[in-house]
């Protein structure tokens, strides 16, 4: 269990022979019930809800053992962390800001970003469409294809949603500047998006995405996942020295750790 999520709202974590002992007690005129143990060797995070009590031997326990912890609202958004003491790597700060200070330098890692987040939305479309035998033979991308019929009329819409997207690697690739490229990247999310949403289940309509606050369940899934991404990515951040504030794609201005948003865009849906 590389990471521990413990979010109910009566919980009390302890510490007891290098094991975190989980109790839950919904009920005030019943003692508390063992709900679960985790030994700390089996840990890489811990992810808190913001009402749950840890003892202080249990906080100095994980982060003796390099566990960082992360702190979550009722509605998901990150609220910080603790992090293991580590080495502060001023070296690599120093780096990170002479480099950030290169135009060029940040245009070409803003453009790898964004070229790993289409290709990665392509290649999602790609093994979805497979799976479900809108896509055979070679364009399934080597994906085996589902044991479902083919629908001739979504397998076209896909083919047409991948060509589209293939073309706008060009684009990606020619782009000028920071600001031309968030412009591409957003026109992609919003085309996946469409895509994406066939494959969902009718009992989850989406129709695109909603955020401040997420307005049906298939969105508060995708606003919750990209959460637990950015916490991570801040932990990482803080991990290996680097600010995680000072971004190339995602502007430095807005008070948010720009370095982390960059990081996960790869990865978010």
């Amino acid at each position: 269990m590389p990471t521990a999520v413990i979010n109910h709202p009566h919980a009390r974590v302890r510490l007891e022979n290098q094991t975190l002992m989980v109790w839950v007690q919904e009920d005030p005129d019943q003692p508390p019930r063992l709900q679960r143990e985790i030994p700390l060797r089996d840990l890489e995070r811990v992810v808190l809800g913001h009402t749950v009590h840890v003892s202080g031997p249990a906080m100095s326990a994980l982060l003796e053992a390099g566990v960082p912890i992360q702190v979550f609202s009722w509605n998901g958004r990150f609220l910080g962390g603790f992090l293991p003491a580590e080495n502060h790597h001023g070296l690599s700060r120093l780096r990170q800001y002479q480099r950030s200070l290169d135009p060029k330098f940040c245009l070409e890692i803003a453009g790898r970003l964004v070229t790993a987040k289409l290709y990665n939305q392509r290649r999602m479309l790609q093994r979805l469409g497979a799976s479900r035998g809108w896509l055979r033979g070679p364009e399934a991308g080597g994906v085996a294809g589902g044991s479902g019929g083919a629908d001739e009329a979504a397998g076209t819409a896909l083919r047409a949603d991948l060509a589209w997207l293939d073309g706008r690697f060009r684009d990606v690739a020619r782009a000028g500047s920071v600001d031309e490229l968030r412009g591409h990247e957003g026109v992609c999310t919003a085309r996946y998006f469409l895509a994406w949403a066939r494959f969902l289940p009718a009992e989850f309509p989406f129709t695109g995405r909603t955020i401040r606050p997420p307005l049906d369940p298939v969105n508060a899934c995708i606003s919750f996942g990209a959460t637990l991404l950015y916490s991570e990515a801040v932990a990482f951040c803080h991990a290996h020295g680097l600010d995680p504030a000072l971004g190339t794609l995602h502007s430095t201005t807005d008070g948010r750790w720009s370095l982390a948003l960059d990081l996960i865009e790869p990865f978010r849906p």
